[in-house]
């Protein structure tokens, strides 16, 4: 809030320190940034959710390694003497597990390759001329990074088609740096919030996939993709139980119970990935 005080008026006070600078937003053009900032982020992480249980209702061998992983590295390191000499068993996953999940990290960045979100990035406009594989573009022209390029490049990612999380893990099973995953972009201007995009994501996936299992519903979920603004998986439905209990008793996965009573669709039978939101 004294953020955003001090936006409107820069010759407040913030954090204790007198600022004065020829900085000044109308409330109009605050309203306009946060709700770039609302929108931005809530349809990006909701439709990665969407992809990945998407696609590990495709894999579920992949979802079942992930989900043993999860409960051997959260559930066995996290008890203390408390919960094992009650018996309680169902730690929820933190940041702080991060390190110990090599396994379901690589899952969310296949995940996220796969989904591909931005089928085109944001239009830039060069400042200079530039040659590129001996064409000359000249300054002023608009031009527009691919990124979706990179992320199904078969030279730098392997049968790009498949989901295989495998391929961010090195010979020891730990996580390694791929520098051509670039979900959010590079450069000064690359996505501003991917640090709590990855925290968020982080923290969705594991703790679904921790406490659930999900299936096909009447039919498998499609992986045909949606253009839009960001791009979208097709509808579906999925059955989803909680794992550890002694019979099988799937429940037609409704997303819209996940969103905050007012953001709420009428229900339906098909998966609404745009529910997912927060």
């Amino acid at each position: 809030m004294k953020i955003c005080v001090f936006l409107i008026n820069p010759r407040s006070e913030i954090f204790g320190v007198q600022l004065h600078l020829p900085i000044c937003l109308s409330i109009e053009e605050l309203r306009g940034i946060c709700n770039d900032l609302w929108s931005a982020g809530q349809d990006t992480i909701s439709n990665t959710l969407a992809w990945g249980i998407a696609y590990l209702i495709h894999h579920p061998q992949i979802q079942a390694k992930m989900s043993d992983e999860l409960q051997r590295a959260v559930d066995n390191d996290d008890e203390d003497e408390h919960q094992r000499t009650n018996g309680a068993k169902n730690q929820t996953v933190t940041v702080a597990d991060r390190l110990k999940l090599p396994y379901t990290n690589a899952v969310i960045c296949e995940i996220q390759r796969v989904a591909n979100l931005a089928a085109f990035n944001v239009p830039r406009k060069l400042s200079r001329d530039v040659t590129i594989d001996g064409h000359l573009l000249k300054a002023g022209t608009v031009v527009c990074p691919q990124i979706s390029a990179v992320l199904m490049d078969e030279k730098i990612f392997e049968n790009p088609t498949q989901f295989c999380p495998e391929r961010f893990l090195d010979e020891n099973g730990k996580l390694k740096r791929v520098n051509e995953l670039i979900p959010f972009s590079i450069g000064k201007r690359q996505c501003l919030g991917e640090s709590l995009a990855r925290m968020e994501l982080f923290l969705f996936v594991a703790n679904l996939f921790k406490q659930y299992k999900f299936s096909a519903g009447a039919k498998m979920s499609s992986l045909e993709r949606k253009m839009g603004a960001t791009i979208k998986c097709q509808n579906f439905t999925c059955h989803w139980y909680l794992l550890g209990t002694p019979t099988f008793a799937p429940r037609t996965f409704a997303p819209q119970t996940l969103a905050p009573r007012h953001l709420r669709r009428p229900a339906k039978s098909t998966f609404a990935p745009q529910t997912l939101a927060p």
